[in-house]
């Protein structure tokens, strides 16, 4: 009996560790990536951001839940009260500004630092932004790397302030 009741016993907790679902479309992911945001403290307005994202979520149908690393680029423009946001895969990428209610999709424009981002070099980022960054007063900036991996999704931040380069950034 005592067997028994130690074989239901492990099979129930199996069970519940299994339960631990991924988010399996765009709206649950997006959900999720507002709650990382919101307890990492990374975004400039999780919030607005997460309501600003689901306004458009079908646009991230690029997205594999099961399996992916997305990067999103997300530079707060302070003069003209906007966000300005890259979100991309190896797939595909899309770039979106978010200004009071509105969110307007916007032709993509690959920088130098979304390859930062990708490759995730926080010394070349830093460096950069120390010897290129605050020209014009630049504006201030975070890079979100989101890895799923079957159960789990983490997420890393950094943030920083604008970088450009004219020998590099053309």
């Amino acid at each position: 009996m005592k067997n028994l009741a130690l074989i239901i016993g492990f099979i129930n907790i199996l069970a519940c560790s299994s339960m631990k679902q991924l988010p399996m479309d765009s709206s649950s992911f997006l959900k999720e990536l507002y709650k990382l945001q919101k307890k990492r403290k990374c975004g400039s307005y999780p919030q607005i951001e997460y309501e600003q994202r689901s306004n458009i979520y079908e646009e991230f149908d690029f997205i594999d839940y099961s399996a992916d690393t997305v990067f999103i680029l997300q530079s707060l423009d302070i003069q003209y009260s906007r966000i300005i946001e890259s979100v991309w895969n190896n797939n595909k990428m899309i770039s979106y500004v978010i200004q009071g209610s509105e969110i307007k999709i916007v032709p993509n424009d690959p920088l130098r630092v979304h390859k930062l981002i990708e490759e995730w070099d926080i010394a070349s980022i830093r460096n950069e932004e120390t010897e290129h960054g605050g020209l014009l007063g630049g504006a201030s900036m975070r890079g979100i790397r989101v890895i799923i991996e079957q159960d789990e999704i983490r997420m890393d931040c950094i943030a920083f302030q604008e970088f450009f380069d004219m020998s590099k950034d053309q």
